[in-house]
């Protein structure tokens, strides 16, 4: 949609974008905090800077909702207004110490990455050679969502680390219905006597074999157990009121690791079961 007038005042907002985010992928311990950091100014700052960016968005979708569409003034007003209110997100987002939690200087990280995103597939959008409307208010609705998110965000460590480990035994959870759902399934039409256990013929790979269906019962006792330990990980940071900080953020990391294994292990066991996998991830 854009002209060649506007067309790189487009391309360099993009580019910025894209440097903004490569900077938060690569940079994550960066910080320009201060000793007299107070979290209630940091939190209303990046509140009003990420509605900021979403206000930005909705002149941006105005602009283009309907010709006549912007001209060269125009455009170039709106392309500097939206790259100095994002660099101002990120600008607060760098005054969170990491002294205030890891857990939670990720998560602010993330939403933070998740808005840059947005505005950029916002600019590659109207760069293109037509303009697609119902995308392009989609890509609108992008960036709203995703600033209104912030409002939403974990205020403190503890909480964040809380999210972390009550997500990912969510996912522990739905790993234990799922296997064992697939067991009962499978032992049910064992104890009906169909024949569908010991054929090594194509159409039966996607069912266990009767040796298979017992592996799958043992693993599911390590199921159990990571689903008992989250349990009391969760009651534990609850509580974790005066544990410290690189501790929780430990949690957190076990959490994520310990989920991402489980899931791996369970999706090895489902027919057919691949048996040098499952050794390795065990």
């Amino acid at each position: 949609m854009a002209t060649s007038k506007t067309k790189n005042m487009l391309d360099k907002l993009c580019e910025e974008m894209d440097l903004v985010c490569k900077q938060l992928d690569c940079d994550s311990e960066r910080t320009n905090a201060t000793e007299s950091f107070v979290a209630e100014i940091f939190w209303k700052m990046l509140v009003e800077t990420s509605k900021k960016v979403s206000h930005e968005a909705t002149k941006i979708g105005l602009a283009f909702g309907k010709p006549p569409f912007p001209d060269e003034q125009e455009m170039r007003s709106l392309c500097i207004t939206m790259e100095l209110s994002v660099l101002a997100l990120v600008s607060v987002f760098y005054g969170l110490p990491k002294e205030q939690g890891l857990t939670l200087r990720k998560q602010v990280k993330l939403a933070v990455q998740d808005i840059v995103k947005s505005v950029g597939g916002l600019s590659r959008e109207v760069q293109g050679k037509s303009l697609n409307g119902d995308k392009f208010q989609f890509l609108v609705g992008s960036i709203w969502e995703c600033c209104e998110r912030v409002q939403n965000l974990s205020k403190d460590n503890i909480s964040a680390v809380s999210k972390v480990v009550s997500m990912n035994k969510e996912l522990i959870d739905d790993a234990y219905d799922e296997l064992q759902g697939a067991i009962q399934k499978a032992v049910d039409m064992k104890n009906d006597g169909e024949q569908v256990f010991d054929s090594d013929e194509e159409e039966d790979e996607e069912k266990w074999r009767s040796d298979e269906v017992d592996v799958a019962v043992a693993a599911r006792g390590l199921v159990k157990v990571s689903q008992y330990c989250f349990k009391k990980a969760v009651e534990v940071v609850k509580t974790a009121k005066e544990a410290s900080t690189s501790n929780l953020d430990a949690i957190s990391r076990a959490a994520e690791s310990v989920s991402a294994i489980v899931d791996v292990f369970v999706s090895y066991l489902y027919p057919p079961m691949n048996k040098r996998d499952r050794k390795s991830v065990v």
